[in-house]
């Protein structure tokens, strides 16, 4: 749970009574602040004995959601009630005259996190009702669709001991200012966009208890790519088939199918699997398309037993079958994550929904599942064409430095053989900070991942990979390399991530938090290492894909310069 926010709480409505007050999330107690005051407030001051310290009372005070809404058009909808931690009601900020209206908060919490809402009409746009004021370090606009696009600022603020996003937006036909702020450890990427959004009240609103599994694995969009055109078989079906795409034959439930896929890769020598695949069946005397099915990751080929087929992922799994012509979902388990690290388990089948079983059922049937599929028979594909493919030349860093050439080897031999072996494994090492001041560690602190790809064509389709943030140790030696590395650090999965980069990182976690968040520059980077791995070696490779995303084509290479940027 996260601590409380402690932060000034200053309006214009107010400016005669100049107050700071404490609000804190759920659970929590509410303080007052001192502050000094101006004469016209004098009757609220309480002189002490020994100085001229004053307390100003709190301007607040609890009201309920009945006499909120009375007195705020158009006010947002919060979660189920046991949620709301409480509402209260400013009424020192109204100005009648001027058709200001009071302002109105309220405190819940939901999805582990503490909010904090605030609404006023009458005010103008231009108003901050939030009493937030932070050094920003990050300020976005944004567009709210549940709210009649409505927009938006979004801002962030990283403190020593937690991190506060705030969002503000203003409705202009009722003259209402609204603000959602949450604080907590580690916010990085938060997404408070999509609170406010199911705060509007004609949006579907806050759910409770009601699981989506699309909140764990959301199976990539899918358009048929196989031509049934005039195909009165399987046979047929195949033999149009583009080279380099595959097939196999099987049954699911009582039903003969075929299926065709795309995302393939070695599983073992001589054996392609694959973690997606269009399924048919015979009806009505033709071939007919029954749907897509995918997988999670590479470590989830599809795979099969007693007439069921297993896609799944590390939080879900899904057993399909055929029935009355109908690809359906006989069971499906998922385990969903709070903040905080809690797991709660969900299950269903063809007949019951997620709501029909207790977490404690779901959770021994989570198991079951996955130990069903123990000694279960991975799905081979044949590929059209034939199995053999250009042979890619081992990844070797091509920069001057000796010192990165020992990283980056050492990234491949260490982690890709926890892969599905693959043609290429290519490193995308984001350097945080190095401390070279003792050559006999030499500290390498960064976010460090790597990819695994096969080829197709002129694209290296990603087949698996993962990150691993840390400090890598180096020392210094009298070989031909130079350097050689000593250890690893690496930061720890799940409720240990925050405690354990702090710990590794220490005066570099802001840094590396930053970095870490960074998509789009982490992927500008790994686009380069690859170009440059293709003109090194002088290969026709033009883009790099992952699973269900459209193809990035590589820049220019820029062996030259690139890499003076990493040390």
């Amino acid at each position: 749970m996260r601590k409380s926010i402690i932060r000034n709480r200053v309006t214009a409505g107010l400016a005669a009574l100049t107050a700071v007050v404490v609000m804190s999330g759920c659970g929590s107690t509410k303080e007052t602040a001192t502050t000094q005051v101006g004469t016209e407030t004098a009757e609220t001051a309480q002189q002490s004995s020994e100085g001229e310290q004053t307390q100003v009372a709190n301007p607040w005070r609890d009201c309920t959601e009945q006499e909120a809404r009375e007195n705020c058009a158009g006010l947002f909808k919060l979660p189920e009630e046991d949620l709301v931690c409480g509402w209260s009601i400013m009424e020192g900020a109204a100005d009648p005259g001027k058709n200001v209206g009071p302002m109105i908060q309220a405190d819940f919490r939901y999805a582990g996190y503490d909010y904090t809402a605030r609404a006023q009409q009458g005010v103008a746009e231009t108003e901050d009702i939030s009493g937030a004021y932070y050094d920003w370090d990050y300020e976005d606009d944004a567009v709210l669709t549940n709210w009649g696009d409505l927009p938006a600022k979004v801002k962030s603020h990283k403190g020593s001991d937690e991190d506060v996003a705030l969002i503000t937006w203003y409705d202009a036909s009722i003259k209402t200012s609204y603000c959602l702020e949450v604080a907590g450890e580690d916010l990085d990427g938060y997404d408070i966009q999509a609170i406010a959004e199911m705060m509007n009240a004609a949006a579907d609103g806050f759910s409770k208890g009601v699981f989506d599994p699309a909140d764990v694995y959301v199976e990539p969009e899918h358009e048929l790519a196989t031509d049934l055109t005039g195909c009165d078989t399987f046979t047929q079906i195949v033999d149009r088939l583009q080279d380099g795409r595959g097939y196999t034959n099987t049954t699911l439930g009582e039903t003969d199918v075929l299926l065709i896929a795309d995302e393939m890769y070695e599983w073992e020598p001589g054996e392609t699997a694959s973690i997606g695949a269009e399924i048919f069946e015979y009806k009505d005397g033709a071939p007919y398309y029954l749907g897509y099915v995918g997988c999670g990751g590479t470590a989830y080929p599809l795979q099969i037993k007693d007439g069921f087929l297993y896609a799944g992922g590390n939080h879900y799994m899904r057993k399909y079958t055929v029935k009355n012509d109908a690809l359906i979902i006989a069971e499906e388990v998922y385990v969903d994550y709070d903040s905080d690290g809690k797991d709660t388990y969900y299950y269903r089948t063809a007949d019951t929904a997620f709501a029909d079983h207790s977490a404690d059922e779901a959770a021994a049937k989570f198991d079951a599942l996955f130990a069903e599929m123990e000694g279960d028979e991975v799905l081979i594909f044949d590929r059209v064409g034939g199995t053999e493919t250009a042979e890619l030349p081992d990844y070797e860093y091509p920069g001057p430095e000796a010192f990165y050439t020992v990283l980056y080897k050492y990234l491949i031999d260490t982690y890709s053989p926890d892969y599905p072996e693959a043609q290429v494994c290519i490193p995308c090492p984001v350097i945080v900070a190095e401390d070279e001041s003792d050559k006999d560690d030499i500290r390498v602190y960064g976010d460090f991942w790597i990819f695994n790809y096969d080829l197709n064509g002129d694209v290296l389709e990603n087949t698996s990979g993962g990150a691993y943030p840390g400090c890598i140790h180096l020392k210094s030696v009298d070989t031909a390399e130079g350097y050689e590395v000593t250890s690893m650090e690496v930061v720890e999965d799940g409720s240990g991530y925050t405690e354990s980069a702090k710990k590794i990182f220490g005066k570099h976690y802001d840094d590396f938090a930053k970095i870490n968040s960074d998509d789009k520059s982490r992927e500008e980077t790994r686009a380069q290492i690859i170009a440059n791995y293709v003109a090194a070696n002088d290969l026709k490779i033009t883009a790099f894909q992952d699973y269900g995303w459209d193809p990035v084509p590589l820049p220019e290479e820029n062996i030259d310069s690139f890499y003076s940027i990493l040390d």
